[in-house]
């Protein structure tokens, strides 16, 4: 029998990004203190076979969240020695406070209710010190979810025999992969990238960077009275000036 693995998983696996890159893109998304291109979904979260240049984005810790509770939009599959991931379901909101997944291949609702029940015994207070009952009812809950994820797993399997033979199987890994800038928008196809650099964000941070640099000519100008300075603060400015010009220039042209 062909050795096979299906993962439902609480992250994904992207692919064609270096680590470093992707996760600084994160954070500055995430905090907002710089723009940042958007990334292409369907090369960084492939929907397909995986190649070799691809990582975990690891969710929460399972000291702090048990990720078989949960449920994902993709799930990974082993299929003799290769990975793939698959798009497998789609978050929706239950309410203003809770949501859950809604899958074409399944129902999810028995998984849900499962999962209400395992969650209510996820205190601290219980957690802590939990009774023997409270062990007990956790545990019988846990073979019941494990019930329930079972032809879950085999349904996926199942999807992923009936698709993958219609996906073009390309595992060929870019080699080596680019360094790209928080401003780099780029799409990985045909084993090689197409990267687009946009010049508007950088006459921008050129256009405040020299207008600092003015001001400070210009308070050494008052301070000291020094000719350099002055000069200093009329090259800053011309600078500011050229830039703006030919970034409006460039809108238009």
């Amino acid at each position: 029998m062909p050795e096979k693995h299906v993962v439902i998983p609480e992250y994904y696996i992207v692919q064609n990004i270096r680590p470093d890159d992707y996760r600084q893109r994160l954070l500055l998304t995430a905090f907002g203190s710089s723009p940042v291109a958007e990334m292409d979904e369907k090369g960084l979260y492939p929907d397909g076979i995986l190649n070799d240049s691809c990582f975990p984005v690891l969710g929460n810790s399972i000291d702090i969240w048990d990720p078989k509770l949960n449920f994902h939009t993709h799930a990974v599959i082993l299929d003799n020695g290769s990975l793939y991931q698959w798009k497998i379901a789609e978050i929706y909101n239950i309410s203003e406070a809770s949501s859950w997944f809604k899958s074409t291949l399944f129902d999810l609702v028995s998984l849900f209710n499962i999962y209400q029940k395992i969650i209510q015994y996820n205190k601290p207070d219980i957690l802590k010190n939990p009774t023997q009952e409270q062990r007990e009812k956790v545990q019988s809950y846990y073979e019941e979810l494990e019930e329930v994820r079972e032809p879950l797993r085999q349904k996926i399997w199942d999807y992923h025999i009936e698709i993958k033979n219609s996906k073009r199987d390309n595992k060929n890994a870019p080699s080596p992969i680019p360094r790209f800038t928080i401003l780099d928008s780029f799409r990985f196809d045909n084993g090689g990238y197409q990267i687009y650099s946009p010049i508007e964000s950088l006459f921008y941070r050129a256009a405040l960077r020299n207008c600092k640099l003015a001001k400070v000519a210009r308070d050494e100008v008052i301070k000291n009275r020094e000719d350099n300075s002055i000069l200093k603060e009329i090259e800053y400015s011309l600078m500011l000036f050229g830039i703006l010009y030919q970034h409006d220039y460039s809108k238009i042209s």
